[in-house]
Order: C-alpha cells, then sequence, then structure tokens
C-alpha cells in the first residue's frame, strides 16, 4: 500500500479537526502518490509537501491519520515502526490501519485501531 493525498481522489476528504485524511492507493496505483516518506526524529514527513503524518483527536475511537502542518515535540506526530510492520503512534498507542467507513463502505481511509489487530495493520519502510 501507498499513502495518497486525497487530491489524488474524486472528493477532497478533510477531517473537522483540519488537516487532509490519509488515504491508502495499491502501490500499482498510477495517480500522484505520496509515497516518498522520511523517519525524522521520531515523526513521518512526506517528501511531497514537507507535512507530517498526524494522529488526529485522541478522543475517537477511531481517528484518522491526517497530513498536518510538523509541530515540533508534537506527540500526535510522533511515531514508531514496530519490528512486525506495525506503525504506532506514541500519544495513543494505536497503530495505523486501514478502515472501511460504516457510514460510505466504498470509502477506505487510514485510521488508528488498538494494536495488533490484524494484517491491515502491517507496513513496509
Amino acid at each position: 500500500m501507498a499513502w495518497s493525498s486525497p487530491e489524488d481522489v474524486d472528493a477532497k476528504h478533510t477531517s473537522p479537526m483540519g488537516g487532509e485524511v490519509v488515504l491508502p492507493l495499491s502501490c500499482s496505483n498510477t495517480a500522484k502518490e505520496y509515497s516518498g516518506w522520511e523517519f525524522r526524529n521520531g515523526t513521518i514527513v512526506s517528501t511531497e509537501n514537507g507535512q507530517c503524518l498526524s494522529s488526529s483527536y485522541v478522543g475517537f475511537k477511531n481517528p484518522p491519520l491526517l497530513l498536518a502542518n510538523c509541530m515540533a515535540g508534537d506527540q500526535q506526530q510522533q511515531w514508531e515502526l514496530l519490528p512486525a510492520g506495525y506503525l504506532r503512534n506514541k500519544l495513543n498507542g494505536k497503530c495505523a490501519s486501514n478502515f472501511l467507513s460504516s457510514t460510505a463502505p466504498e470509502q477506505m481511509f487510514v485510521a488508528m485501531r488498538r494494536c495488533p489487530d490484524g494484517g491491515h495493520q502491517v507496513w513496509e519502510a
């Protein structure tokens, strides 16, 4: 899987908390993919736009992952890639997971879920 900006799909997906929701795409997708990421001091930064991967509001059961402006010391933007391939947020302890919306079953996005919770949470660096 590769992460993609919502600009690559028909509708722009934004979070009520601000920021763009991160959507997964197949690695063979021909759309402009945001598959360039760098690990920098515990953050994951898009090489395309310089924004950081961020967990959204911690009060949600399965909060979406967002692209947001990088903020030094922001725990929502601190990550660790575990040996089994799980990408865990240091603030809430949840892992990045492909997630199907219950209100829009055709829409998959990347959300935070307890981990480990299955193969839909395994990522490669």
